[in-house]
């Protein structure tokens, strides 16, 4: 027996007794802690819902045996120990038995502490602190005409907590901020009351070129800053950059990355600017671009800390595939791809990936698509979560 305090919820069953703790010294039984209700007959160790939320404890059903060493090892969700107790017989009748203890806990200091660090261990809110979960994150464009609905704002929450989304992508631009200013504040702050994040999502095809387009960006970006000062409660947590410039004619074709330099410095400008203010920077990628060589690819991904790989167009509705067939498809490529995005790198300030993937592809099927996203790869240290695009196609 190791020099743990040994702990253990348990059921005396079959008769009266009492579970002695025995602590760091095995010969001097420590202090009584009878949680021992006998009321049961003998049974096998089983399982039941622990009060505080955890979703199993073990619980032991300990026949009465005077001097008889009884126990099994377990754990309390990984973290506490259960190991041996004895059982020792107690002639006290029922009744004053239930009285003592319940007396006992009143004044027992070790009883508080214990139910308190219980407590502290199992709540829910402590397991969200101590375990972050991925990013399920969502697209919303076109805002000012998504909000001008009655009740959007509601009805956007309300999709999201339904579907387990936890941060949205909120399009802004420079000419429908100012009037559309109230509606943001009013949707992050109902978002944020649901625990999920908001960033802004701002596009361009031609930010990677300096001059009027990255200072175009750059002015987006500060106007976030300001909006995020004025609205301190209700501000953005992050921004989140669409730069295309795959899009121009110059820069199609398979392995064409010459745009790949002007582009990462768009985004360490962009991250200059907004991490300073206390935003994330997030930013769209093609898989394209995990294409290139191990210089390429870590001038990408130490650019900024986070990066959202559009895989699209692997499947079809009329592609012939069953659901199963495509979700093991998008499994697959996902896989694939985030080998292919860390092959040869190493070092702590790469961006960590999140797969997107899109409603067209899937319709209907898309979040069966997202859950096997998680499942092949929630493992990968670099893999960050999923992205679905868009909200826009739920409304048509």
């Amino acid at each position: 027996m190791n020099r743990t305090t040994k702990l253990c919820i348990a059921e005396c069953v079959a008769g009266r007794g009492i579970l002695r703790n025995y602590g760091r010294n095995n010969n001097s039984p420590k202090t009584d802690l009878s949680f021992c209700l006998p009321k049961c007959e003998p049974e096998p160790v089983r399982f039941f819902n622990h009060p505080f939320g955890a979703a199993r404890i073990p619980r032991c059903n300990l026949p009465l045996d005077s001097q008889k060493r009884t126990g099994f090892e377990g754990t309390m969700s990984g973290v506490l120990k259960l190991q041996y107790w004895r059982i020792l017989a107690d002639p006290m009748p029922r009744e004053n038995f239930a009285n003592a203890i319940c007396s006992f806990l009143a004044r027992s200091p070790l009883f508080i502490v214990l139910v308190i660090a219980l407590f502290a261990v199992f709540s829910p809110s402590a397991s969200a602190q101590t375990s972050p979960s991925l990013v399920h994150g969502l697209w919303v464009w076109k805002s000012p005409a998504v909000l001008a609905a009655p009740h959007a704002a509601e009805s956007l929450r309300d999709f999201c907590t339904t579907l387990g989304i936890n941060e949205v992508y909120v399009s802004v631009s420079a000419r429908s901020e100012p009037s559309e200013e109230g509606q943001l504040a009013h949707l992050i702050s109902l978002l944020h009351l649901s625990r999920i994040r908001v960033e802004a999502l701002l596009d361009s095809a031609d930010a990677d070129e300096p001059g009027k387009h990255r200072d175009s960006l750059i002015q987006k970006v500060q106007t976030i800053i300001q909006f995020n000062q004025k609205h301190s409660a209700d501000r953005f947590d992050g921004i989140h950059l669409d730069i295309e410039p795959q899009q121009r004619p110059e820069n199609k074709g398979p392995g064409n990355l010459r745009f790949l330099p002007g582009l990462t410095d768009a985004f360490r400008t962009v991250r200059a600017v907004a991490e300073p203010a206390g935003m994330t920077v997030n930013a769209d990628i093609q898989n394209k671009l995990l294409k290139g060589d191990a210089t390429q690819r870590k001038m990408l991904l130490s650019s900024v800390p986070r990066l959202t790989l559009m895989m699209y167009e692997l499947s079809s509705p009329g592609d012939g595939d069953t659901p199963l067939e495509q979700a093991e498809k998008a499994a697959n490529n996902s896989q694939k791809f985030l080998n292919m995005a860390y092959e040869g790198l190493s070092g702590p300030n790469l961006a960590r990936i999140v797969i997107a993937l899109r409603t067209p592809d899937y319709l209907d099927h898309l979040p069966e698509m997202l859950e096997k996203l998680d499942d092949a790869n929630r493992t990968n240290p670099h893999y960050l979560g999923w992205a679905r695009h868009s909200y826009n196609d739920t409304l048509k």
